[in-house]
């Protein structure tokens, strides 16, 4: 049988041009102008490709990926086979364009050679990511703390939250592999995860100034008594407080112990001056009370004392006591805030920090104060002779008086709350009276009438 015309046509143009018919029998090879990370493989077999790009390969796999982290320092320098990385010969040729040599020299006769194709090589992951990364990142998360807000000189000062970090391994392999493509520049940030923040940094940067500040003066003599003041207020410095949260004075200072150390000092009990482990830090909750009155804070919890204290006016005072009276104070200011206490000896201050309302002011008044004598209680003490009396407690009168907190903005009303009655029953004047009988006076005794002599 005779060859059709058409191919008898084509079978004698190749053999014009020197290419034997034999050829249109040969396995496709790699498109002409194909380059993998500049590696020529145009017109090369797949095997063949694969070969050349393995060769390629064993000098680029000791080359060490530089690792970068605004968190994590000291990075190592480690290549790609550390990462968990390897070339993937056979699937990057495999993605090579191909063509029939003949079927692609007969398409070409006559035209220009195809423009350059530069292909990206492939990777596979092989493990995990080098221990040595793992460990610079473990040895972040040694150094967790919560986010912190300090006013210093005048100024606020704001320290973000450290919460643990993660490498996502997945993410960062396949990083690698896009950046293994780059012959060039081999640099990765690393794609860390943080764990969820408490006070997120955005919410953190709200809290700019001073809304509000309240000072007490006490005796820097007493030294028990500063002591105490000086720890409890240690607790509130730098707390922060989101929209709706509440802090509380009894769980923030905790039990006031000698083995935390608290030391004894004067106190009210009952409508009488003793002393107790802890006194004077009811001056810390006073203080802090009027701090947030002016600052316009909701008052969950308030209690005053038994006798009224001479280093607030009657009725905005605060006591607490562990296990049954608390302070306990919510941020209803639709913002972040954060409790700043400055401590010098005499002196104690509360300052609220957050963003101020724009025209507003805050006033405390109070009622006028209602007395009521408590009268005179005497008690006999049979330590001290009859007849003879002796002041044991000096005794207050019963006080009481309501408390009123109105807000103004541009120098209009838009609040008046009532703050509560805070009533001081005093205590009556405690005299005792001997009852001791005088002790008999001793019989005369007749001197010696000198006989003797």
């Amino acid at each position: 049988m005779k060859p059709f015309p058409l191919i008898a046509g084509v079978a004698a143009g190749l053999a014009a041009v020197g290419v034997p018919i034999a050829a249109m029998q040969q396995p496709e090879v790699i498109r002409a102008n194909v380059y993998v990370n500049g590696v020529q493989l145009g017109g090369m077999t797949p095997d063949a490709a694969a070969r050349k790009l393995r060769q390629w390969w064993e000098v680029e796999r000791l080359r060490t990926v530089t690792l970068n982290s605004p968190v994590v320092k000291d990075l190592p320098a480690l290549t790609p086979g550390k990462l968990g990385i390897k070339f993937d010969d056979a699937a990057t040729v495999a993605a090579l364009p191909k063509g029939n040599p003949t079927v692609g020299f007969v398409s070409q006769i006559g035209q220009p050679e195809p423009e350059r194709l530069d292909v990206a090589p492939k990777f596979a992951v092989i493990g995990r990511v080098a221990p040595e990364l793992i460990a610079a990142i473990d040895k972040v998360n040694e150094n967790l703390s919560e986010a912190k807000v300090e006013f210093v000189a005048g100024q606020i000062k704001l320290t973000p939250e450290k919460t643990p970090v993660a490498l996502s391994e997945e993410a960062f392999q396949q990083n690698l592999s896009n950046i293994l493509s780059n012959p060039k520049d081999w640099s990765l940030p690393l794609p860390l995860t943080e764990g969820k923040k408490r006070i997120p940094d955005e919410e953190l940067g709200k809290i700019r100034e001073v809304v509000s500040s309240f000072s007490t003066t006490f005796s820097a003599g007493n030294r028990p008594r500063s002591s105490n003041i000086r720890l409890a207020a240690q607790y509130f410095d730098g707390k922060i407080l989101l929209p709706g949260q509440r802090i509380s004075y009894n769980d923030t200072v905790g039990q006031r112990t000698r083995a935390r150390g608290f030391k004894e000092a004067g106190v009210y009990v009952n409508g009488r001056h003793d002393t107790g482990i802890g006194g004077g830090i009811c001056q810390v909750s006073t203080t802090l009370y009027n701090a947030a009155l002016f600052a316009n804070m909701k008052i969950v919890q308030r209690q005053c004392h038994s006798l009224p204290v001479p280093y607030v006016p009657v009725g905005r005072d605060a006591t607490v006591n562990w296990g049954s009276i608390d302070l306990v104070l919510e941020n209803n200011l639709g913002q972040p805030i954060a409790i700043d206490s400055e401590y010098t000896p005499g002196r104690l201050t509360f300052r609220i920090l957050g963003t101020k309302v724009p025209g507003q002011m805050v006033k405390i008044t109070g009622t006028g104060v209602r007395y009521r004598d408590r009268g005179v209680r005497r008690v006999v003490d049979p330590s001290i002779p009859a007849g003879v009396t002796r002041v044991i407690e000096g005794g207050s009168a019963a006080r009481a008086t309501s408390t009123f907190r109105t807000v103004y903005v541009n120098g209009q009303v838009v609040k008046r709350e009532p703050l509560g009655v805070s009533s001081y029953y005093g205590s009556p004047r405690i005299i005792a009276v001997g009852s001791r009988r005088a002790a008999p006076k001793p019989a005369p005794v007749a001197p010696p009438d000198g006989t003797g002599l």
